[in-house]
């Protein structure tokens, strides 16, 4: 749908591609790894590598919003996926002294089997233009074709605001209408109890509610 945010991962796992959508494992496709390249790579567009035309040189572009890139050396686990989808992520700290493991910036936990070395690009898209500056690894990203600015609204997490009834299953009790009511069903019919959200209203509910993190 195009009327909601999703969280999209795909690992490799040396001999097997997996596709997650919010955390669900949903297609697997045998394959060989990608090949090391010092080309640059795009997110958004596919090069078009037949275009004569330097103004065509790209296609496909992805109709849609981006927020949280993260590239990683390592095949991350669906544990580890579900624990990072609704948060963003920071190395831990000892006496202000970086410790290496990966945490997260709501429900500050360490990810388990995960350090902040397997983590090769961490782009928050905070910038408004130009470079991104990556949160980790050393490559800069750079913003090509975006003139204005877009907001930041992804479920990191998901938080509620006065309105509506009050009820869970309410979509005006959440902030943003591009959310998926947490604890809702995934795109394989099963029911996503990994979000992580953070209150500030008396909110109702007439169901069971199983999540990640509740605050």
């Amino acid at each position: 749908g195009t009327d909601r945010w999703y969280h999209i991962a795909v690992t490799y796992d040396g001999g097997t591609y997996r596709l997650y959508i919010d955390g669900i494992e949903v297609a697997t496709e045998p394959g060989q790894a990608l090949l090391y390249t010092s080309s640059h790579s795009l997110l958004g567009a596919m090069h078009n590598v037949d275009a004569s035309d330097p103004k065509v040189k790209t296609t496909n572009y992805f109709k849609g919003r981006m927020d949280e890139l993260r590239i990683w050396n390592v095949a991350l686990t669906p544990e580890q996926l579900h624990q990072m989808m609704n948060q963003e992520i920071k190395e831990t700290t000892l006496a202000g002294v970086p410790t290496g493991d990966v945490i997260g910036e709501i429900v500050p936990i360490a990810v388990n089997g995960l350090s902040w070395t397997d983590l090769e690009g961490y782009y928050r898209m905070e910038e408004t233009c130009g470079f991104l500056t990556p949160n980790a690894g050393v490559i800069n990203g750079k913003l090509r074709n975006i003139f204005d600015n877009e907001v930041q609204n992804a479920p990191l997490p998901y938080t509620t605001i006065a309105g509506g009834s009050g009820t869970w299953d309410d979509v005006a009790t959440w902030t943003e209408s591009v959310w998926n009511i947490p604890n809702s069903i995934g795109v394989n019919g099963t029911y996503i109890d990994w979000n992580i959200v953070e209150t500030s209203h008396n909110i109702k509910s007439n169901i069971d509610i199983a999540l990640l993190g509740l605050i």
